[in-house]
């Protein structure tokens, strides 16, 4: 490369350019360039190097465009996919939730259903129970009260109970201004026999009314005491036959007479009493008491 002065040759004034033309600005000459053979290479070089520079800027930036749109749409992509999976997901979720639902609905509707006809059979089974205990009670009152070496051997225990209950244990009246004592002066009578049945269970009782004999000390006066002997667990023992409890319980609640004075008043505060019992006479006591 080497410089070129752009001074006028005429009179070495200042060129000023125009296009291709060139201009004295002291004398007005007019100059044009005339390219030679290796100008001409060389602008066509220029030329050539700038559109390849061009061309290469022009590659670049589309690269450069085709990389941002690819990783756009790598983006889009990855997004997409996301979004893909946490529809698929939630899809899922609602679906498994849906058939959770189900099972939990179906589950708990076989649950109510089960409960209600558990509740209908435990209700019948509890009436059916209750029916056939009634009628095991009645059969087995009807039992014993045709039973009648069953009723002797228990009015005789009854009537020993009382006897040992009341022998030479003396009591005192205290009815009276002075109190009197009173002593047993002979055995125990059976005078009524019951089955009394409890209503809230169907058990049937043996209840045995005893007239119990009583003299006072001082007048030697001939008085009268009533008391109830009960016999509980009646059952059938082996052989088909009508049994009871060992044991014999007083029913009357005085501590000092262990019974009442009147008969009516021993209906009234046992036999009768709270309502808890049924009571149904046996009618063969009289055959009982014969013997």
């Amino acid at each position: 490369m080497k410089l070129t002065n752009l001074n006028c040759p005429q009179c070495n004034g200042y060129l000023q350019q125009q296009g291709d033309m060139f201009f004295c600005s002291s004398c007005g000459s007019a100059f044009t360039i005339d390219y030679d053979e290796a100008d001409v290479q060389h602008t066509e070089l220029v030329t050539q190097a700038d559109r390849t520079k061009m061309l290469l800027q022009s590659d670049i930036e589309v690269m450069q465009t085709d990389y941002l749109l690819s990783e756009s749409m790598a983006d889009r992509e990855a997004l997409r996919k996301i979004q893909k999976e946490i529809k698929d997901s939630i899809k899922s979720a609602t679906k498994a939730a849906g058939i959770y639902l189900l099972v939990m609905g179906i589950g708990i509707g076989l649950l109510i259903g089960m409960l209600i006809w558990s509740g209908k059979n435990w209700s019948k089974h509890k009436e059916n129970q209750e029916a056939n205990e009634k009628e095991t009670a009645l059969e087995l009152e009807d039992l014993v009260a045709s039973d009648l070496h069953f009723l002797e051997n228990e009015v005789a225990r009854g009537q020993n109970y009382e006897y040992k209950l009341r022998v030479g244990s003396p009591v005192t009246d205290t009815r009276f201004v002075e109190t009197r004592t009173a002593h047993l002066c002979g055995d125990p009578k059976m005078t009524d026999l019951y089955l009394m049945t409890v209503k809230s269970s169907h058990d049937p009782e043996l209840w045995i009314v005893y007239q119990i004999p009583y003299v006072y000390e001082d007048t030697s006066e001939l008085i009268y005491i009533y008391d109830v002997v009960s016999f509980n667990e009646i059952a059938k023992d082996k052989y088909g036959d009508p049994t009871a409890n060992e044991n014999a319980f007083s029913r009357s609640n005085d501590n000092g007479w262990r019974g009442f004075f009147e008969k009516d008043q021993l209906y009234r505060e046992l036999l009768l009493g709270d309502g808890r019992y049924e009571m149904k006479p046996i009618d063969t006591w009289e055959g009982v008491a014969d013997k």
